[in-house]
């Protein structure tokens, strides 16, 4: 069992789970014994005890002694760089994770595309992101190479963090216990849930409540929301008089949302939004745009 210390900005909040690395932060074995951290430590009070959906403060809980730093391995799509060049949510969280991570003083390497900028250790199959990359036809056979090279060195991790949907599944599954998997799409696909049973020992991670909604009996740790540094936008007032919509046109994005609002509102709305090609990569699991319904 992982007693997890997770640091949000200025709060300090302790949860009981199986897994480390659930949220942006830093990751703490308390109970038992770990490579970064030989031996047992000190058990938590009766009092202190809580659980991913009830924390409780980190004050009640003795300090961990010793050395928390942990070997961690973020693998990324290789759709875009880490961060992105222009768009690119999932790998944007990554490179936010990655890089606060590092902060914190933890081993990191990073998988992901050649032309990501990183402190961690880069470790890329391929030289540039494959979306903006004229040559690639086919991304799998990139991602495949990403993950056989993880494979062959996963020994060196104390835990992998998966933001590659399901492609791992197959080569990782009986290494379960070092794994956690973050889905960052949308998982009312019909084709999702035979492998999501297949694999049912695979550590899944929900950026939302709702998320789970199509499949709540998936092995799910926890919902971690997507975060980001506090000191990258100032907060506006909100006297601006009009709406902004940011994010790729794509029914699961549901601009179509955004223009009702505007209209029932009465406000201008501004798009800021990228549109994929016909014939654009896509990622596993996605639908192309087609059309906003």
């Amino acid at each position: 069992m992982w007693h997890v210390i997770a640091r949000l900005g200025d709060l300090e909040m302790i949860v009981e789970t199986d897994l480390a690395a659930l949220s942006l932060g830093v990751f703490v074995r308390v109970g038992g014994s770990a490579t970064v951290r030989r031996g047992p430590t000190g058990a938590l009070p009766a009092t202190a005890f809580g659980t991913s959906e009830r924390p409780i403060p980190l004050g009640l809980c003795p300090k961990p002694q010793g050395h928390p730093e942990m070997r961690i391995a973020q693998v990324a799509p290789l759709y875009e760089s880490c961060p992105p060049q222009l768009y690119g949510g999932t790998e944007r969280v990554v490179s936010y994770l990655t890089e606060e991570l590092v902060r914190q003083g933890h081993e990191v390497t990073l998988f992901a595309s050649g032309d990501s900028q990183t402190t961690a250790t880069l470790r890329a199959p391929c030289e540039r992101s494959l979306r903006l990359d004229p040559q690639c036809k086919d991304p799998l056979p990139y991602h495949f190479i990403s993950l056989h090279r993880l494979a062959q060195t996963a020994d060196a991790f104390d835990i992998i963090h998966f933001h590659t949907d399901y492609l791992h599944f197959p080569l990782f599954a009986q290494r379960w216990g070092k794994t956690l998997t973050t889905l960052h799409g949308r998982l009312d696909l019909p084709d999702l849930p035979p492998i999501l049973r297949e694999f049912v020992m695979m550590p899944l991670v929900s950026i939302s409540n709702a998320q789970r909604a199509p499949m709540p009996w998936a092995n799910w740790y926890a919902t971690v929301y997507h975060g980001l540094p506090t000191s990258l936008y100032q907060c506006g007032g909100g006297a601006g008089g009009y709406l902004t919509f940011i994010g790729r046109m794509c029914p699961e994005k549901r601009p179509d949302w955004a223009i009702e609002i505007a209209r029932r509102a009465r406000l201008p709305l501004t798009i800021a939004a990228k549109v994929d090609k016909i014939g654009a990569i896509t990622r596993p699991g996605s639908r192309r745009c087609s059309r906003i319904h």
